[in-house]
């Protein structure tokens, strides 16, 4: 194939990706025009800003900064692309490329072209386009001031960010392919979540540990007493070893005169990103052609009669049987799918980091006064960890959604029983953090029963609006994530909105503190449980309230379904 039938090729991948973007601009219709158009924008002057930003501060360092100096400002810069490259690859561990390549597999075009496009369009993230103009600016800033000896200081940075580029790249397509077993997907979603986020964590939960802190002070007092040049090579050492100080070091072996060392490592990481883009490109096409010839059908034995009754079979108390239905069926679905999961790891570390972190010195200054405001405090964090799944609770049953729109059950009662799935979610993680919370902190018997009385209120309050975004604002989930692959502008603007509404809602649950507050400063009735009075009567209205609004939601549900049905059951190109 010559140079102009590939250049060919390449230009009708372009077409094809700018096609597909447009159909998808178009359909989302005049709101999320005016908003892409908004978002582009802001991009954009941001990114001019950083740039401009970046390039004045490595003016500055370049000029006045020593090279020791300018070393641990790249290991910062270093170790906050990669916090924020990680998290970005974390929230797209699943496969969703820019062109898909089952779709070209029976076509003469080169899927090697394919491939370096799809591994291009990767990068075109918020991430890289806001970060990249100013670690670049920082560079050119850096040439400024520090002289054009400076210049190589560019290639081995790109080298360096090639090389994590395509071995997460690489990294990605290979936990895709395990993922496409389905038994295995739950547990390799949770365990990669998990080992990213207690990588990043762990130096500060090792800190912030008590017998850790003493054994630093006496180690720290130890070393105050060594010679003060053996710190220089030790550094030296540590930087040349770890790749990644390998840009930091660099550019202070650049500023002392001796450019051999970056240039060193500029070849290596060229050569390590090359070699690691050749190997994800062997395991994506072997993972397409792969999925593209399996065809196994799986048969299932019927033989066997059912004995017991099933989970869905089961009845609630006091709980109409269509909705205890609809909530058990949902909530089935939610233990076995993974997208629960990793809901549930916000809470779960922060239990961890709770259990870990010396906090004594921070409970002898709160007061008393920062007791009574403990419970709504720890009921409002765990109500938070559920918005992101509440509030799009239609778009995690994808074309399952089609049952309920044929389903004569009236839609109120259908958003009631979809809420009463996730409150044992929501009464594991307050009874977790109420538990942790008396461990850890001097709570009152009181101050437990107050926040036990207030899940159901927060609960109630925060359904309330979980289902207003979940009917004006649904979007298709992606299997093994939290959100969609391309998400319509109108869904980020209505998911901050979500955030900011959140504390409004659920502002009733510091009245009976402030009540509790009130009649402690003053000296009323001390032997009266005002607290637990309080929060059972805000407990009735919130129950009241929900009672009054849920009927209003549910036509509003009957109105916007077929929209609804549209959004959860396309696929998206």
């Amino acid at each position: 194939m010559n140079w102009e039938q590939s250049w060919q090729q390449l230009k009708a991948i372009f077409w094809l990706r700018w096609r597909l973007s447009r159909n998808q601009f178009v359909r989302g219709g005049n709101i999320n025009a005016a908003l892409s158009v908004i978002f582009g924008f802001s991009l954009f002057f941001s990114a001019m800003a950083l740039l401009i930003g970046g390039i004045s501060g490595g003016y500055f360092a370049g000029a006045k900064s020593s090279g020791q100096l300018l070393m641990f400002i790249w290991d910062g810069i270093i170790l906050l692309a990669l916090f924020l490259w990680f998290m970005g690859v974390l929230m797209e561990i699943q496969r969703a490329e820019s062109i898909d390549l089952t779709k070209l597999l029976h076509l003469p075009v080169t899927l090697r072209q394919v491939f370096v496009f799809n591994f291009i369009a990767s990068h075109f993230t918020t991430f890289v386009l806001l970060f990249m103009p100013a670690t670049l600016g920082f560079c050119a800033g850096l040439i400024i001031g520090g002289g054009l000896k400076m210049v190589l200081v560019t290639p081995l940075y790109l080298s360096f960010a090639f090389l994590v580029s395509t071995w997460t790249y690489c990294l990605r397509g290979w936990i895709a392919g395990l993922m496409t077993n389905k038994r295995r997907r739950r547990s390799i979603v949770v365990w990669i979540t998990l080992v990213f986020i207690l990588m990043f964590q762990l130096p500060n939960l090792v800190i912030n540990n008590s017998s850790v802190k003493k054994n630093f002070i006496k180690r720290s007092e130890e070393t105050v007493t060594m010679s003060q040049n053996q710190k220089p090579d030790f550094m030296a050492k540590a930087h040349t070893i770890v790749p990644l100080g390998w840009v930091g070091y660099g550019t202070k072996t650049i500023m002392d005169g001796n450019p051999w060392p970056a240039l060193g490592w500029t070849i290596v990481c060229g050569l390590g990103g090359v070699l690691g883009l050749a190997r994800a490109y062997r395991m994506t096409i072997r993972f397409y052609q792969g999925a593209a010839k399996a065809k196994t059908i799986k048969t299932v034995s019927t033989s066997a009669k059912q004995t017991e009754m099933l989970f869905v079979e089961k009845t609630l108390p006091w709980i109409p049987d269509n909705v205890a239905g609809l909530a058990l069926a949902t909530l089935r679905s939610l233990l076995r799918a993974p997208e629960t999961k990793m809901f549930l790891i916000f809470p779960l570390f922060m239990g961890v980091f709770l259990c870990f972190i010396d906090i004594s010195a921070a409970t002898k200054n709160i007061s008393k006064t920062g007791m009574f405001f403990s419970a709504p405090i720890i009921v409002s964090i765990a109500a938070y960890s559920l918005i992101q799944a509440t509030g799009n609770m239609f778009g995690h049953d994808r074309n399952g959604f089609r049952e309920l729109v044929l389903l004569p059950t009236p839609r109120h009662l259908i958003l009631a029983g979809k809420n009463l799935a996730y409150f044992p979610f929501m009464l594991g993680i307050s009874i977790f953090f109420l538990v942790l919370a008396a461990w850890r902190l001097p709570l009152s018997a009181e101050n437990i029963l107050v926040g036990i009385l207030q899940i159901p209120t927060a609960f109630l309050l925060i359904s309330l609006l979980t289902n207003l975004f979940s009917i004006l604002v649904p979007f298709r989930v992606a299997l093994g994530s939290l959100k969609s692959n391309k998400p319509k502008p109108i869904v980020i603007l209505a998911s901050f909105l979500g955030m900011m509404f959140v504390p409004v809602v659920i502002s009733p649950l510091f009245i009976a503190p402030a009540v509790s507050l009130l009649f402690s400063s003053q000296g009323w009735i001390p032997w009266l449980p005002v607290g637990l009075i309080v929060s059972a009567g805000v407990l009735a209205g919130a129950v009241a309230i929900y009672i009054a609004l849920i009927p209003l939601e549910g036509r509003l549900l009957k109105r916007r379904e077929l929209y609804i049905l549209q959004e959860v059951t396309e696929e998206i190109e």
